[in-house]
């Protein structure tokens, strides 16, 4: 998988997308909101699940499989780069935030939480969707899916800015093992779908 980390890391670095997300992060460190955490790990999933597309367009799927690479580790490969991505990110950021405005270990675990949690449920998303159709109809559902996210968090935003929700630590621990869930289902579904698509 070592080729196909390299190549993804090769068409986002001419994008100059690490020099813009090393950026983020350093405003992410300096935002009184952890919401830019939210939304930092939304852009980084949106940016590393569309090489997906990318590749559909370049040459087509079948010209990567000519290579020692199967579909499962293709799969495997786009949702550590987006999982990793968007976390690694999202965390550093929101790391930041709770450390320069004195978040207590609690509202530190909620941001992390919430990070985690809205990185799985994106990847879980549009991987599928992304594999199943590809470049036709996945952009407008990647589209539906962020208004969705923006509206669904601003509905349960609470009266303090500071902290995005008030969980208990049994609810944190719950999400965390949704997303995992999620995680899990989703990678199992886009094998399927990759391994009975006709490329």
């Amino acid at each position: 998988m070592k080729g196909l980390f390299a190549k993804d890391f090769s068409i986002l670095n001419l994008l100059h997308i690490p020099l813009i997300l090393a950026l983020l992060t350093i405003t992410g460190f300096f935002s009184i909101l952890p919401w830019f955490s939210l939304m930092l790990a939304a852009i980084v999933t949106g940016w590393t699940t569309s090489t997906i597309t990318t590749d559909q367009l370049d040459n087509g799927w079948p010209a990567l499989f000519v290579f020692p690479v199967s579909r499962k580790q293709y799969v495997r490969e786009k949702y550590i780069l987006a999982l990793f991505g968007a976390n690694g990110f999202g965390m550093l950021a929101g790391l930041g935030s709770c450390l320069i405005w004195h978040l207590d270990a609690a509202q530190s675990q909620i941001v992390f939480a919430e990070v985690f949690a809205l990185s799985a449920l994106l990847t879980s998303v549009l991987i599928p969707v992304l594999f199943r159709w590809s470049s036709s109809g996945a952009d407008k559902a990647v589209f539906i899916l962020g208004l969705a996210c923006v509206f669904g968090l601003k509905l349960i935003q609470p009266a303090n800015p500071v902290v995005p929700f008030v969980f208990s630590p049994g609810i944190v621990a719950l999400l965390v093992l949704v997303s995992l869930g999620l995680i899990a289902g989703s990678y199992a579904l886009s094998i399927h779908i990759l391994q009975t698509k006709d490329l």
